[in-house]
């Protein structure tokens, strides 16, 4: 019997991006809990950090998933910059998420997939 992937869904918008260009946290979450549906997918929890900007990783639900990593097989969001906008932000992040095992997804970009 195969094990059901556990997933956390991560959303994250600032209030200058979503003003701008209509990314909306209720979108982000709606799409997400449909990829998780469509691919039996388990939820754990859902984590949303809405009025920070991606450059800053001190986002308190963001920290919180990472606190929980070992609750996850996944983590999947809507594209990268959701998650991260630095490279070497995003580098340390797969460290951690790798040391635990949990693999990271871009729903929306094939080329990001841990």
């Amino acid at each position: 019997m195969k094990k059901t992937t556990r997933v956390g869904l991560y959303g994250r918008v600032s209030h200058d991006e979503q003003s701008k260009f209509g990314f909306s946290i209720a979108n982000q979450i709606e799409r997400l809990n449909k990829y998780a549906e469509d691919n039996k997918l388990q939820i754990v929890d859902t984590y949303i950090d809405e009025g920070f900007t991606a450059g800053n990783k001190n986002r308190p639900e963001l920290q919180r998933m990472l606190a929980e990593l070992h609750n996850l097989d996944e983590i999947i969001f809507t594209k990268l910059d959701r998650f991260t906008r630095n490279v070497l932000d995003a580098n340390e992040m797969v460290k951690l998420c790798a040391a635990h095992n949990v693999s990271i997804r871009a729903i929306d970009e094939d080329d990001v997939d841990t």
